[in-house]
């Protein structure tokens, strides 16, 4: 049974806890697949290669990294040892192996580990980097792991691994042969990452490849008879448009307009859209996002109130029990109502949004009043 290992190291990456801190995630299956082969001929000793990429809301800001550690879940077979084991890192702007590009070669990468590793019980396993790598926080990561030993054995360790990532999108890739030229000529991609992490403080930390869309805000504002939607992102994957729809009770959904998404990148998007017809009472609107293959995610939902004085906006809008006052003012006046017009919060605003916290009141609808001098806004918010 010839299995390689290839990519499964590049998905630990994505189980970082740099520092001290992590970004937690269930853990959710486990893979035979990591940057070692394993074959069970005895004349054919194996070489292999990873390469993985990593988004910066996997890794969780710039961080030193001195350790890249990754869980062993299963073994069977007896122990073994991988000589000339070789580990880089690289910053890069490349989100998505898009077909098969082939060994990507150690231009441009730092060299961060040479060595061997055993694989024994079951328990975590750790590369102690002989050149600490600063992650700068912003650009992707890329790993590569290069096994040109070779090894025999019949042994196959099982590794974690994070969630698959989407149709056509993949982080990671892997090439394995009998010898080190012919790993090097081969390739083929992965759609999931080795769970890794480094400077490990426990063995529970994995992390899941990214959303299509690292979603920032939506808003919107006021402009004469209009109301001027904005959002943003930080990064995109396979990210094929954003539909905007509109209601006028919270309940009654229709599109009103389609925005072209940006496809993948990691360079932060600002988009908008003005709606020109603008309703008397509040305006509902949700963000939703499509990927290429017609996968689709709710963004966000907000209400907006245009009397011609400006607008407020509230969020999530339905909301469960804390809900966002977003453009008021240090010094508004904020009221909130219940259906039979019983008023159930009050403050005094700080600075240009509060938090509203209905979580002792029953589900229904709320109006939310900000008092601004002699002027008074309002908007419906509903609790479900």
């Amino acid at each position: 049974m010839n299995t390689y290992f290839s990519f499964l190291l590049a998905s630990l990456l994505g189980m970082f806890s740099f520092n001290g801190y992590a970004q937690v995630v269930n853990c959710p299956s486990n893979t035979s697949e990591f940057p070692f082969e394993t074959q069970d001929e005895w004349w054919d000793d194996s070489y292999s290669w990873s390469a993985g990429l990593y988004m910066p809301q996997q890794i969780g800001g710039p961080h030193t990294i001195n350790t890249i550690s990754f869980r062993l879940d299963n073994t069977t077979g007896s122990a073994g040892t991988y000589n000339d084991i070789r580990v880089y890192l690289r910053h890069t702007s490349v989100s998505n192996y898009a077909s098969s590009p082939g060994y990507p070669g150690t231009a441009g990468f730092t060299q961060v580990y040479s060595g061997s590793i055993t694989f024994g019980n079951v328990g975590t396993y750790s590369f102690n980097l002989s050149t600490p790598f600063v992650y700068n926080g912003t650009s992707n990561l890329e790993l590569l792991i290069e096994n040109r030993g070779g090894r025999y054995s019949s042994a196959e360790p099982w590794f974690d691994r994070t969630n698959d990532a989407g149709s056509g999108v993949f982080p990671g890739k892997v090439g394995a042969n009998s010898s080190w030229s012919g790993a090097t000529s081969s390739s083929t991609n992965r759609r999931f990452n080795l769970a890794i992490y480094t400077n490990p403080v426990n063995n529970t930390f994995c992390g899941a490849y990214p959303l299509a869309v690292t979603f920032k805000e939506f808003t919107s504002r006021c402009e004469g008879e209009s109301i001027r939607l904005n959002w943003s992102t930080i990064a995109e994957i396979n990210n094929d448009y954003f539909l905007i729809e509109y209601s006028e009770d919270g309940a009654h959904w229709e599109k009103i307009a389609r925005v072209d998404g940006g496809g993948t990148t990691t360079t932060a998007k600002d988009y908008s859209f003005t709606h020109r017809s603008l309703a008397d009472e509040t305006s509902y609107y949700r963000l939703k996002q499509v990927d290429f293959d017609g996968t689709e995610e709710l963004l966000q939902t907000i209400a907006s109130g245009c009397h011609g004085i400006g607008s407020i906006t509230v969020s999530p809008n339905p909301g469960t029990d804390f809900f966002r006052l977003q453009q008021i003012s240090p010094g508004d006046k904020i009221e909130v109502y219940n259906a039979l017009g019983n008023p159930v919060f009050h403050a005094v605003a700080k600075t240009n949004f509060a938090d509203i916290d209905l979580s002792g009141h029953p589900k229904g609808i709320f109006l939310v009043a900000v008092i601004s001098n002699d002027k008074k806004q309002v908007v419906k918010v509903v609790k479900e």
